[in-house]
Order: structure tokens, then C-alpha cells, then sequence
């Protein structure tokens, strides 16, 4: 197999990406759609005994709470592993795509699987940094404000200034925040390609992305841009027919369902973002496994130890092949270790 291997600008990545989710539409889709039905699955369950509880008694509405509460503690970690082994199978297709072969769902989901708790602790610790830490850091710094607050209220303060100048931080950390979880998303989105071509660890992995997305996340940020518009594109295309649709049945357009039918709009709306999940998160995920591997034909010259593999020649790092070259790869691609990697890349610089 002849690969065309050169440094490709945003528009290239974006073209290149295109084609091949074209070309395996129904697979990509398809494996996207795995975790976001799970998450759709316990959305509607627990929807459904939210609607109940307003019209069981006391007693009945109390046991329906404990049931949401069960229900929300089987999601989290339901939903975590397909989320993770998701994500996995689709950067496992997307390497395949890129190396022009093919893949079906049954066979990323099976690559996925034989490396599964890498990549749910691969998930874990990037919902720990885009997630977790900004969150904890808004409660102490809310909390430590409230507390000023009444100390301040306790000596005297005037009650208005103090709401001024709290509403003034809160405003700065928010915004703070949100520069942060943008900074840390453009460092550690490529953790995925590399754990999944390089076989990497969770840290190893995230320690790889960092080092390959210097000088790229620009154009990454752009591409998330992109794709956030298309998610809401997908969903308001979606929605909005169903919702007109709805509003025109005259049994539904009173006064007495008018409950209902806000709650059904809501959970249409819910509905609709998931799906379109389905349809957009290839799209990331192939367009940061070409981000992949375009750092590393700029950093590594990666273009010309493919090269030399097609030559014949003995590069000193172990190229990608087949997965059926490799007994037990079970469908991932290696290219060699972490120590192999740096040499190649320090004597082609």
C-alpha cells in the first residue's frame, strides 16, 4: 500500500476527512451511536420516572426518587465504559481508514475491547482535567465568596458593594474557567490517536498528545468549532420538524397538556442533541487522527520512515502493519515504543 504522505494545511485535514467518513459512513455512524444511545436509553428512563413522580403520592414518589438515584448510579459507569470503548473503536477505525484498509463495527468494537480499561482510565483522566478540576475550583472559590460575603455583612460592609464585586469575580473565574477547559481540550484531544497507533498507556498517552499538539491547536480549535456548529445544525434539523408536527395536534394544543407537551419538547430536544452525537463525533475523530498524523510527518518526519518500510529499507521504528500480521494486536496498530519513537525522531531533526 502507497500512502501520499506530506504536511497537510486545515483545509486538506478537513477534505481528507470528509471523504473518508464518506466512504464508511454507516460504520463510523454506527459505532458512534453505541454510547450515544446508552446515554439516550438512561436519559428517557429517568425522564419517565420524573413525569411519574408527579403524579404518585408521597410515599410512591419517594421510592421513584430512589429509583433515579439507582438509575443515575448504574449510568455513570455504564456509560463511561461504552463512552470510552467509543471512542476507542472509532480512533481504531479512523487509523484504519487512514492507512486505506477497512473495518467493520463488530471488528473496532473487538480492537476496542482487548485494550478497554486503557482507554476507560484514558477517559477517566481527561474527564479529571476538563471536568473535575474546574468544577472543584468553582465550588471552593464560590464557597470561600460566600463566606466573605457574610464576614463582610457581619462588619458592616454595604450590602450592594459586596454583590458588585462578587458578581464581578465570579464573572472573571467563569471566564477563567472556561479558558482553561479550552487550553487543556487543545492539549490532550489527540490522547486517543496516540494511545490507540502507539499503544500507549492512559499518562503516556496524555503526555504524547501534549507534545504533538504544540503548534496545531489552532487549527483543533477551529475543527471544534466546526463540528459545534454542526451538532446544533444536526439537532435543529431534527427537532424542529417534530416539534411543528406535535404543535399541530389539536388533542395536545389545550390548556390541560400543556405539561405534557413541554416535557415531551424537552426530552425531543435531549433526544436530538444525542443523536446528532451520533453523526458528528466521527467527524472529530477522524479529522484528530489525521492531526495525529500530520504532527508527526512535521515533528517526527514520519513521511520518510514510511518511505523507507516501502523500500524495503530497516527503519529504526516499527511501522504500522497489518492487524492480521500481528498475532494478538486484536485490530490496533503499533508503532513501536516510546524509546524508539524519540530516537527516530531526534535523528530525522
Amino acid at each position: 500500500m502507497t500512502l501520499q504522505l506530506r504536511p497537510a494545511n486545515l483545509g486538506e485535514i478537513l477534505d481528507r476527512t470528509a471523504a473518508l467518513y464518506r466512504a464508511r459512513f454507516l460504520v463510523f455512524v454506527g459505532i458512534a451511536a453505541i454510547p450515544s444511545g446508552s446515554v439516550l436509553f438512561f436519559a428517557a428512563v429517568g425522564f419517565l420516572l420524573s413525569a411519574w413522580i408527579g403524579s404518585a403520592d408521597p410515599g410512591a414518589a419517594f421510592m421513584l426518587g430512589l429509583a433515579i438515584l439507582g438509575v443515575v448510579v448504574l449510568a455513570v459507569p455504564v456509560c463511561l465504559g461504552l463512552t470510552a470503548l467509543g471512542s476507542g473503536a472509532i480512533s481504531h477505525a479512523a487509523n484504519l481508514a487512514f492507512l486505506g484498509e477497512r473495518t467493520s463495527i463488530r471488528g473496532a468494537y473487538a480492537a476496542a475491547w482487548n485494550k478497554g480499561w486503557r482507554y476507560v482510565g484514558l477517559l477517566s483522566l481527561e474527564v479529571l482535567f476538563l471536568a473535575i478540576v474546574p468544577f472543584t475550583a468553582w465550588v471552593l472559590i464560590v464557597g470561600g465568596l460566600a463566606v466573605l460575603a457574610a464576614l463582610g455583612r457581619r462588619t458592616g460592609g454595604g450590602f450592594g458593594q459586596y454583590v458588585t464585586l462578587q458578581s464581578a469575580l465570579l464573572l472573571t473565574v467563569g471566564l477563567g474557567l472556561v479558558g482553561y477547559f479550552v487550553w487543556m481540550l487543545l492539549r490532550i484531544c489527540l490522547a486517543f490517536s496516540a494511545s490507540v497507533v502507539e499503544e500507549r498507556g492512559a499518562w503516556s498517552a496524555l503526555k504524547r498528545a501534549t507534545s504533538l499538539s504544540k503548534g496545531t491547536r489552532g487549527r483543533m480549535l477551529v475543527l471544534y468549532l466546526l463540528c459545534a456548529a454542526l451538532s446544533w445544525v444536526v439537532a435543529t434539523v431534527m427537532t424542529v420538524p417534530v416539534m411543528v408536527g406535535i404543535s399541530l395536534i389539536p388533542q395536545l394544543n389545550t390548556p390541560q397538556h400543556q405539561q405534557t407537551l413541554g416535557a415531551l419538547f424537552l426530552f425531543l430536544m435531549y433526544g436530538a442533541s444525542f443523536a446528532s452525537q451520533a453523526f458528528i463525533k466521527p467527524v472529530s475523530g477522524i479529522a484528530l487522527m489525521l492531526f495525529y498524523y500530520d504532527q508527526r510527518i512535521r515533528k517526527e518526519a514520519f513521511d520518510i520512515e514510511w518511505m523507507m518500510r516501502e523500500a524495503g529499507m530497516e527503519a529504526p521504528l516499527t511501522m504500522p502493519v497489518s492487524p492480521d500480521a500481528r498475532p494478538g494486536a486484536g485490530g490496533g496498530l503499533s508503532l513501536g515504543s516510546a524509546t524508539a519513537q524519540e530516537k527516530t525522531a531526534g535523528e530525522f531533526r
